[in-house]
């Protein structure tokens, strides 16, 4: 069931219409806010399409369909959505994510991040047109996407916005390599990495030879 669309209505009604039925799984929840959007992004452009089968292609197939729905709502819609019920490929006769679009979408987002990381700018070509209407209640702005915009065009603009609003850096995991949104001066992407890290540390300090003290010698 795909978002409500809303036009012309007062602030209250939007935020109301913009819960939707409850997910079947609560995996969808990893979309629920920016910060967990912005995770997603960073861990599906570690993805090695070549490494995993149909089912977990399919599953990030309807979750990145479940991200383009969101940014086809609009901003209100972003900030009220409750819970998420995406498409699942494997079941439904059809997913606006084709997997030559996951994949693609994929390798523009790990080539954009691997810039970032070395200090290079992301050049982004992002061509979406919204029609925004204005309620006379209030003042409240409502988005319509255009119905034909290009999926791979609303996708990297939804991964930019998200990306920025998480207000986060995006760090490489010094264990892993796994991509995540650093906090503060945070190394490791989890505790188990860290933990990691530690061990190993401990382990190769305890190796090292103890150096005997010099004796003192007599003048």
């Amino acid at each position: 069931m795909p978002f409500s669309r809303t036009k012309q209505r007062t602030q209250t009604e939007l935020k109301s219409e913009v819960t939707l039925e409850p997910a079947n799984d609560e995996r969808w929840a990893v979309l629920l806010t920016v910060e967990r959007r912005a995770g997603w992004l960073l861990d599906l452009a570690g993805v090695e399409f070549d490494k995993i089968d149909a089912v977990e292609k399919a599953r990030l197939r309807g979750e990145l369909a479940g991200l383009l729905e969101i940014y086809r709502a609009g901003p209100l819609a972003r900030e009220h959505v409750s819970t998420l019920p995406f498409p699942d490929p494997l079941r439904e006769p059809f997913c606006p994510v084709s997997e030559k679009a996951l994949i693609a979408f994929s390798k523009w987002l790990r080539e954009g991040t691997e810039a970032l990381l070395q200090g290079k700018p992301w050049r982004v070509q992002m061509a979406v047109e919204y029609s925004i209407s204005v309620s006379p209640e209030g003042g409240i702005w409502s988005y319509e996407l255009d119905p034909g915009a290009d999926v791979q065009m609303v996708l990297r603009r939804a991964a930019i916005e998200t990306l920025r609003d998480a207000k986060k850096e995006a760090r490489r995991c010094a264990e892993c390599g796994r991509l995540f949104l650093r906090r503060r001066s945070q190394m490791y992407c989890s505790p188990y990495c860290g933990h990691l890290q530690r061990t190993r540390r401990w382990v190769e300090n305890k190796r090292q030879p103890e150096i005997p003290p010099k004796r003192a010698t007599s003048g």
